[in-house]
């Protein structure tokens, strides 16, 4: 690769121009050079003070600013600790590839630093109004995570003991069960726990202890030996097995502390450090990626979804769009989600699946419940495995069936594609007052169609909408022909051609409506986002080729014919 200075001998030129008028001294790094890098020694004066800075330029300079370093500093804001990097942008993208120079990044911007120091009451319009934790200048062990319930700084005592969860020991992977004080009291439980197995085997015990202010350390090797100095008891390892006296042994130690997670806000943040004791591996210390979770943490991303949690939906039919729908209802934070279908994965079905070949052979609902409150555990899921209408099924069975279904559901969603099915559910959720959302769509993923009924009996109706596709004039389901379908083999029938990319855009727009009836019902909205009740997707022209989606909605009132109304 060209050096960059060769390249653009203009641009260097006017860089060390720059450099010498705003009076920053500056030589070469030799060695630096001679690897095809460029990496700048300054000097400078600072509110009257000498100031040492190192500047690394990448290679494919100007398109990227220049990486400046402050050894001498030690700012508890916008620098990195170890590296001593500073954050000189708010972005990368604040870099005027055109304009701007490493000497007027560091003069106009250096200043700005000193003046966002929490003891500096600066000028805040130059600042990201974005909270610094330590732990996002921290190299963790690449992979790892463990997942850590929030906590209140001020509930903790000197030190105590916390319960993890392991699912991999390298990377160390999993999840804090709960913190308990010295004395034994639980002063922070994680609220995931509920989508994890139940596995005391996989269970380990650690130690943690409280500081007094944020640190400013970067490897593992510090923080280790920051807590022995808090207490000589830490200098020993801990050692724990998954197995009691079998198996490779860990040492875990976590630092609780407060620290800036919003702008300008405090709250508790903790490191991770551990060691392991494993045959051929030495033990060394070693970070891990650690996250708060809370469900207030979790939705903070979409403050609708706080709403959802109050909302249960049933789900019937997990098939290409099915499978969808349960995900997204679940992603979308639904509280309750209750699924059935009759079916088994297909390995080949894992183009239009949401999981693919290594769930083949297993019943779709209980794979999606476990695979759902696993990824997804704000959410609870009870799946079931079965059939409707089915004439050797007992009246008990049934009756748990419909209690499934319908029993304080607040929107039922149809996937299932079955005319029987749709009929059932549909005049039975509106016998009981229940918005029903139904979906499906055409062969080849030509199209789709959506609807939906509230809890009104002078609403539309699926039986409607049977007679309105019927009606001459009314626009069709755009479908490729019916003879445009396969038997893979092993299958029993021959099955629609199609794949997840098509039918996502039907799956996305019924979800949409499932969450529109929650939300009214659950009295987060007054009235619904969305004023129509049915409508065609066309996802093909008329010769089969790909087209923008192009949706066509519908106002419909109930239909003369329909014998509902």
């Amino acid at each position: 690769m060209e050096r960059w200075w060769i390249k653009h001998a203009e641009r260097w030129k006017r860089e060390q121009e720059a450099l010498d008028a705003a009076g920053i001294r500056f030589t070469e790094d030799p060695a630096a050079s001679a690897s095809g890098k460029l990496v700048l020694h300054l000097s400078m004066e600072s509110g009257g003070q000498p100031l040492r800075l190192t500047a690394h330029f990448p290679s494919s300079y100007p398109s990227f600013p220049p990486m400046v370093l402050a050894p001498d500093l030690r700012l508890r804001r916008h620098q990195t600790p170890g590296s001593h990097q500073l954050c000189l942008l708010k972005n990368e993208d604040d870099w005027n590839v055109g304009s701007d120079t490493l000497a007027n990044l560091i003069t106009e911007q250096l200043p700005r630093i000193f003046q966002s120091q929490p003891e500096v009451a600066g000028d805040e319009r130059f600042e990201a109004h974005e909270g610094e934790p330590l732990t996002m200048y921290l190299e963790p062990e690449q992979c790892s995570f463990i997942g850590f319930p929030s906590f209140e700084i001020e509930r903790l005592s000197a030190q105590g003991t916390l319960r993890l969860k392991v699912d991999s020991f390298r990377p160390l992977r999993g999840t804090v069960l709960d913190i308990r004080n010295a004395d034994g009291t639980i002063v922070a439980e994680n609220e995931v726990v509920v989508g994890l197995p139940q596995d005391r085997n996989s269970i380990v015990t650690g130690r943690w202890i409280k500081l007094n202010s944020r640190p400013a350390l970067a490897t593992p090797a510090e923080y280790y030996a920051l807590a022995k100095s808090f207490d000589p008891a830490f200098g020993t390892p801990h050692w724990q097995s998954l197995r009691p006296g079998e198996g490779p042994r860990i040492d875990l130690i976590a630092l609780l502390f407060s620290d800036e997670l919003e702008w300008r806000e405090s709250a508790g943040n903790t490191i991770v450090i551990s060691k392991r004791n494993e045959p051929g591996q030495p033990v060394k210390p070693a970070i891990h990626r650690t996250e708060l979770e809370s469900r207030a943490n979790y939705f903070v991303r979409d403050s609708k979804a706080r709403s959802l949690q109050a909302g249960t939906v049933a789900l019937v039919g997990l098939g290409s769009l099915g499978s969808c729908v349960a995900k997204r209802l679940a992603q979308s934070g639904i509280g309750e989600l209750r699924l059935m279908d009759q079916d088994v994965l297909d390995a080949g079905n894992a183009i239009r699946w949401e999981i693919g070949r290594s769930a083949a052979g297993y019943p779709k609902a209980s794979l999606l419940q476990s695979w759902i409150q696993a990824n997804f555990p704000y959410t609870k899921v009870i799946g079931l495995h079965g059939k409707l209408g089915y004439p050797t099924t007992s009246v008990q069975e049934e009756s748990a069936t419909d209690d499934l279904i319908f029993k304080g559901t607040d929107c039922v969603v149809d996937a299932s594609a079955s005319l029987r099915v749709m009929q059932y559910l549909s005049d039975t959720a509106r016998a009981r007052g229940i918005p029903y959302v139904w979906l499906y769509a055409g062969n080849g993923g030509w199209g789709g169609l959506v609807g939906r009924t509230g809890n009104a009996g002078n609403e539309l109706c699926w039986g409607c909408h049977m007679h309105y596709l019927s009606n001459v004039g009314f626009d069709q389901l755009p479908a490729a022909p019916e003879a445009d379908v396969v038997q893979p083999p092993g299958c029993a029938h021959a099955t629609f051609v199609g794949s997840q990319v098509d039918m996502e855009e039907v799956a996305l727009m019924g979800v949409r409506l499932a969450l529109d009836e929650i939300l009214v019902r659950v009295r987060s909205r007054t009235d619904r986002a969305y004023t129509w009740n049915f409508a065609m997707v066309r996802l093909r022209d008329a010769h089969g080729e790909p087209m923008l989606p192009v949706w066509t909605p519908y106002s419909l009132p109930p239909h003369d014919h329909c014998p509902n109304h």
